[in-house]
């Protein structure tokens, strides 16, 4: 990678519409930090978003590596320092970058079949059921025809069958994060099979309660378990999923680009997925779901989760289909002065 002339670091706050509740945590806002390099004509962005509970560092950790590495990012080095997201959001913006010199939408620069991609969107988990068949009734009636249930022990099951039992014509799938283990099998199999796939359900470390999960009528999709590119062949040699699902938030793009070539070659799905990022973030992960072999992907407006995304325009839903912005790179110019504290390192 080539030097840059300027590296800058906005951090942002954003309020959630509604506080967001999975297994690990509940969120009222996200705080991330997005990543501009500059080259003196373009300017790429990335987006750095610790998420609490999920992943192992936080946006403090982050924040204090990247202004350290300033220096050795602007030189196009990789500095090893640095934390998975906020190494992953360098390779963002310098992805983003790419595609910008290239004159090309970043779902194109990267090989992108297809414009529009199905919108899904994630429900948290709720406090009863009537709660929950309300929040699920918002998305549908926004024009959302698949959803993903956020579950936990305890919330799973009769939840699972009130909301297929309600709105039968969409596509439902779970995501436990991890919160079960292996004395709760028979339940994960009851809720396994009511779903289209159940994501996550065990450890991220247990891949062989993931292997003894699958079998007919069950789709298993690890998540906190493909950390890496090698955690993922790992899995992938153990069978233990039927999909993987690839964030690049956590894992930068062209990490997710190596998984999606050792699934190709190993006979494993691919499911494209966020951090629950703003825009910025939201549209690597848009990118990438245009890839012709993605299976499914975790994609929706902003407007579904936060209250005001600053850059919320580039992506828009028409018919439960996400369009992809035509617009060189990822299609977001950001306005520095809508973040809450920008720092700016010049090589």
């Amino acid at each position: 990678m080539s030097s840059a002339a300027r590296l800058t670091l906005a951090e942002t706050s954003l309020a959630l519409a509604v506080p967001f509740r999975n297994a690990a945590t509940t969120v009222g806002e996200r705080r991330t930090i997005l990543v501009g390099i500059d080259d003196g004509v373009h300017v790429g962005w990335g987006e750095a978003g610790p998420y609490p509970g999920v992943t192992a560092d936080t946006i403090e950790i982050a924040s204090l590596g990247l202004a350290r590495a300033a220096s050795e990012i602007l030189s196009g080095g990789h500095p090893a320092s640095l934390s998975p997201t906020a190494r992953a959001a360098v390779d963002e913006a310098r992805t983003d970058l790419a595609a910008r010199r290239a004159g090309l939408p970043l779902w194109r620069y990267l090989g992108g079949q297809q414009a529009e991609t199905p919108a899904c969107a994630a429900i948290g988990i709720a406090p009863d059921i009537a709660t929950l068949l309300e929040a699920v009734a918002a998305v549908v009636e926004a024009g959302y025809t698949a959803i993903k249930l956020k579950i936990e022990p305890g919330r799973d099951a009769p939840a699972v069958r009130a909301v297929i039992g309600a709105f039968p014509h969409i596509t439902v799938g779970v995501d436990a994060n991890g919160s079960y283990d292996r004395a709760d099998d028979s339940l994960v199999r009851e809720v396994a099979a009511l779903a289209a796939y159940i994501e996550q359900p065990f450890a991220p470390g247990d891949l062989e309660a993931h292997k003894q999960l699958r079998g007919p009528g069950v789709t298993v999709v690890l998540d906190e378990s493909i950390s890496s590119p090698a955690a993922a062949a790992e899995a992938m040699a153990a069978g233990a999923a039927d999909v993987v699902a690839v964030k690049p938030g956590r894992i930068g793009v062209d990490g997710c680009l190596r998984v999606m070539a050792h699934a190709r070659s190993h006979g494993v799905a691919i499911k494209v997925s966020s951090l629950l990022e703003s825009a910025v973030g939201r549209a690597h992960t848009l990118a990438l779901a245009t890839m012709s072999d993605v299976a499914m992907a975790d994609i929706a407006t902003s407007d579904r989760y936060f209250a005001d995304d600053p850059w919320a325009g580039a992506i828009q839903m028409e018919q439960g289909m996400v369009s992809s912005p035509d617009a060189p790179g990822i299609g977001i110019t950001v306005d520095t002065s809508r973040a809450s504290g920008v720092r700016i390192f010049d090589a």
